[in-house]
């Protein structure tokens, strides 16, 4: 039975539920709204005075430790986004300086070091992948890496900066911060920094902030009781994005680079760029046997013998268009995957490898290697998708890429149940709705947005920042900490308590701080009796 507030009338009306339908309006009323919460607690508290209703004993337990709860807070009433709050921006949110041009060169400084180490190697590995090139200009080559390395640090320590920069002026212009505040300010904040970048990252940049974003939003809607946590959600959400992406790859119809390097996962063999009944030269027809050692030689026969006798396991219909049986085809899809995935482990894990083989601890070394996740994860997609495929190629003796792409893609997708990851099912997802937006404007149905990836962006990094103000607890435990060490550690000491009264328990991940501002720039009685409050002040 679903409750709301208005549903109840009186103590009279609730004595009649059950007991169940009792908590249920309860936890309904506190969802609802704080104060709602209160004056319902109370008035029902007072009506089970004289009434012989406190046998119910867990009940009314229950009852007096939501007061409990709820009185701790206080009794004021709780702001929406466009209510505002008196203070400044001292006083909320430089904290650890009293001086806003100070802060903005302190967190410049942090931010672009910070930037530097981040970006650096990455332009560093781009300009040695292309090294190998001999036509490459490895002087141009060289100086567009530091240029763009420059740049891109810039582009970031200026997103840090900005935000604080229109953070203060927010507060100086308007004279009070709204509810709604920490997104305006990120959203201009993110809009004047993102102009700095290359037009050629930007698209890459909102499609990533997107997906942030996204989450974010669901997380505060699953908060404030507007939706529920499904079991399994990121699964199904891949699972689904990756039944359009394979239907669009087995059709030719994902974008160049995507589609080459879905290809080289998948099998070159899948896509429509091979006419039914053509086969592809084997690698090995193409290798100079008079070059090889006698070692690799032998070896080399031993391959060929082993999949020779595999080829003659299972069938291998005209319609598949690989040229070993599709055994051995689904066999070495499966095993490289798996390697590959256990490659990328050990990467990942490569601290805890090296420390149990220096120390020689044997249980770091099995507990390193006991999860496999990963690998199991790629060799399940791989080998699931490629089974399906073969498998309605050799029943019904055709193949219908669009609609065996879609089945094989769907089932594949839930291999995503051994490396479950929010990150991964949210990225490919919004970069689906790009691909699928473009292709929209292409075919005319969509009007095409001058700069909409700037749009994107500075709507997207809105929301974070109103999160990281206001609920950093709803941030992606990743980038909250990119947002700490980008700020220099500095975005934990906003005086989140000042901002409980809007309901987002904002000093939730930070209940116990209370920076120690300097009583001269402290202007606001309220901040004064809750730092007197705390002890700082006497």
């Amino acid at each position: 039975m679903k409750f709301t507030c208005a549903k109840i009338r009186g103590v009279n009306n609730f004595l009649n539920y059950s007991i169940s339908d009792q908590y249920a309006v309860i936890l309904c009323a506190e969802k609802a709204s704080l104060v709602n919460s209160i004056n319902i607690l109370e008035s029902l508290a007072s009506g089970f005075i004289g009434r012989n209703f406190f046998r119910h004993s867990k009940l009314s337990e229950f009852i007096w430790l939501q007061m409990s709860v709820i009185s701790k807070i206080g009794s004021d009433k709780i702001l929406g986004p466009l209510d505002s709050v008196h203070y400044t921006c001292y006083e909320v949110g430089h904290t650890w300086n009293s001086s806003c041009l100070l802060t903005y060169l302190d967190t410049f400084h942090k931010a672009f070091a910070y930037s530097l180490k981040l970006y650096a190697p990455f332009y560093a590995l781009s300009a040695l992948w292309k090294f190998r090139k001999k036509t490459t200009d490895k002087r141009k080559l060289m100086k567009n890496a530091l240029l763009s390395t420059l740049r891109s640090s810039f582009f970031l320590a200026m997103n840090g900066t900005y935000f604080i920069i229109v953070f203060c002026c927010y507060g100086k212009i308007v004279g009070k911060y709204h509810g709604i505040a920490g997104f305006i300010v990120g959203a201009v904040a993110s809009f004047l920094s993102i102009i700095l970048e290359r037009s050629s990252r930007r698209g890459m940049l909102s499609i990533y902030s997107l997906n942030l974003a996204l989450e974010t939003l669901f997380k505060m809607s699953v908060s404030r009781g507007f939706v529920s946590r499904i079991n399994g959600g990121e699964v199904y959400l891949f699972a689904f994005t990756n039944l359009v992406y394979m239907r669009l790859f087995r059709s030719s119809n994902l974008p160049p680079v995507i589609q080459s390097v879905v290809e080289k996962i998948m099998g070159k063999e899948e896509t429509m760029t091979i006419l039914p009944g053509e086969r592809r030269l084997s690698s090995d027809t193409l290798v100079d046997n008079t070059k090889l050692s006698q070692s690799f030689l032998r070896a080399k026969k031993l391959h060929d013998f082993v999949l020779k006798n595999l080829n003659r396991l299972g069938p291998n219909t005209p319609c598949c268009k690989h040229n070993s049986s599709c055994s051995v085809y689904v066999i070495k899809g499966t095993l490289k995957y798996f390697s590959l995935g256990c490659a990328f482990h050990v990467l990942l894990k490569y601290r805890t490898i090296l420390q149990s083989i220096l120390t020689r601890n044997t249980s770091l070394l099995k507990k390193a290697f006991s999860d496999l996740s990963l690998a199991k994860f790629f060799c399940a997609y791989v080998a699931l998708f490629r089974v399906v495929n073969c498998s309605l190629r050799w029943m019904t003796s055709s193949d219908n890429p669009k609609l065996f792409g879609s089945i094989a893609g769907l089932i594949s997708g839930f291999s995503s149940v051994f490396y479950p990851s929010t990150g991964i099912a949210m990225y490919v997802f919004t970069k689906l709705l790009d691909i699928l937006c473009m292709k929209a404007v292409s075919a005319n149905w969509f009007p095409r947005i001058p700069n909409f990836d700037i749009v994107v962006y500075s709507f997207s990094l809105g929301i974070l920042f109103h999160a990281a103000v206001f609920e950093p607890h709803n941030i992606r435990p990743s980038y909250w900490s990119f947002l700490k060490a980008l700020s220099g550690y500095k975005f934990p000491l906003m005086f989140r308590k000042l901002l409980d009264k809007f309901g987002t328990e904002a000093s939730r991940m930070y209940p116990d701080f209370v920076p120690d501002l300097d009583p001269k720039y402290v202007k606001t009685e309220e901040v004064k009796r809750v730092l007197a409050q705390f002890g700082k002040w006497r």
